[in-house]
């Protein structure tokens, strides 16, 4: 199944995740399956959820991988000052792709821009990484917030990224929580819906396209570094 057997190279799945499940507890997935790809010499680029930034995600991976590792093998998109204003020229480490939307929703051409910034920051890694498969974590709700003048021309990106995701053998994952209104037309593009809630304190996954059991989710850090733990309940 999706979940127990994995999911196979080149899917691009959604996880929902719903309003009442905290960001920390969403990472019990999204770092599991983000060092499982380092820990094999593997790239994986992050565009975060909103509130998250790059500096957060390193501090929180550090315990389980190395700066040289995560310098080498991740790729982090996040908004930077716009050219001519403070800290505009102050260089970047290796893991940032800088993209130039400080001010909100992007006009069309920085749009282009950031997106052929991290077009090519996954070039050089895939290149740097071998040809192996890439991870591609992106948060929905930044991205709609960057295109919200735009929301045809996201879908549109969205639907490349999904054929570009199967063609090339990677893995994509979108996360999204289910009052995002772009979050219906995804799921009608998409293959791969997976749903994590959480009841009475338990965080519970289950796969809605293709269905599958109900499972509890815990987080197994025996192999040095955290490993998504699923226990069966339905």
């Amino acid at each position: 199944g999706i979940l127990g057997g994995g999911l196979p190279r080149g899917a691009y799945f959604v996880l929902e995740v719903a309003t009442d499940v905290q960001i920390s507890e969403m990472r019990l997935i999204t770092k599991a399956i983000s060092l499982n790809f380092i820990n094999q010499g593997r790239g994986t680029m992050i565009v975060p959820t909103g509130g998250i930034d790059s500096k957060e995600i390193r501090d929180g991976w550090m315990p389980y991988t190395t700066d040289a590792e995560f310098d080498k093998l991740v790729r982090i998109q996040e908004p930077v000052p716009s050219s001519g204003g403070k800290g505009a020229s102050k260089s970047h480490p290796p893991y940032l792709i800088p993209v130039k939307l400080a001010e909100g929703s992007g006009r069309e051409g920085e749009i282009d821009a950031s997106s052929e910034s991290f077009d090519a920051a996954y070039a050089e890694l895939k290149a740097r990484t071998g040809g192996q498969p890439i991870l591609r974590n992106i948060g929905y709700d930044n991205l709609e917030a960057s295109y919200a003048r735009f929301p045809e021309k996201l879908l549109n990106e969205i639907g490349t990224a999904i054929v570009q995701t199967k063609t090339r053998g990677d893995l994509t994952m979108g996360l999204a929580r289910p009052n995002l209104t772009l979050l219906p037309k995804v799921l009608s593009m998409v293959d791969w819906h997976i749903r994590l809630t959480k009841k009475d304190g338990l965080l519970m996954l289950q796969g809605v396209k293709p269905y599958t059991n109900l499972f509890a989710v815990d987080s197994d850090v025996s192999s040095g570094y955290p490993v998504m733990k699923l226990t069966i309940l339905i």
